[in-house]
């Protein structure tokens, strides 16, 4: 560092208090050509066998799960499928056949499934009025859900590429 004549100080002294150590000064340096590589070898050999095994994971955890999850009769099933825009991502509700601590047997357009209390919530219910189980709208994997502007297209191109000119930004791209 710098020593500054005027002041009688480095800059890391008037900062800090005391000069800097760079690690080169700290460091002292290892003639590598007075080791042997058998007797290095040897010691750090021993010192991996003196290494004591990593403790392994506690399996006693219990699973996390909602508090009242015994209390449930009707949910709601995430579906982690790859979805189109605009649909739900749970399906349901379903009434509850069976349950484990991680794990629930619903009903499901009189399908019985097994899942796991992650992809599940709760179904609530008005209390004054009795819970309707009505199955919930399944989408065949062949039906095709377009956005709008695709089935405008689709359906009435002319109106589609008439609409399209009128829009500004449109006009530069056509």
């Amino acid at each position: 560092p710098a020593f500054k004549a005027d002041v009688g100080y480095s800059p890391a002294e008037l900062l800090y208090g005391a000069p800097l150590s760079l690690l080169w000064q700290i460091l002292t340096p290892v003639d590598l050509s007075l080791q042997d590589p058998a007797l290095y070898l040897n010691r750090l050999r021993s010192y991996f066998q003196d290494l004591p095994p990593m403790s392994t994971r506690d399996q006693t955890v219990k699973p996390a799960a909602p508090r009242n999850v015994a209390s449930w009769t009707d949910v709601f099933v995430r579906n982690d499928a790859a979805r189109c825009s605009l649909t739900t991502p749970y399906a349901g509700p379903s009434r509850v056949l069976a349950h484990t601590n991680k794990h629930f047997t619903s009903d499901h357009n009189d399908c019985r499934d097994t899942v796991s209390v992650d992809r599940m919530k709760i179904t609530y219910t008005d209390a004054d009025t009795p819970a309707t189980h009505t199955p919930s709208t399944h989408i065949s994997p062949h039906t095709h859900i377009y956005p709008l502007h695709i089935w405008l297209h689709k359906q009435l191109p002319h109106l589609y590429h008439d609409t399209l000119r009128q829009l500004p930004l449109a006009r530069k791209t056509l």
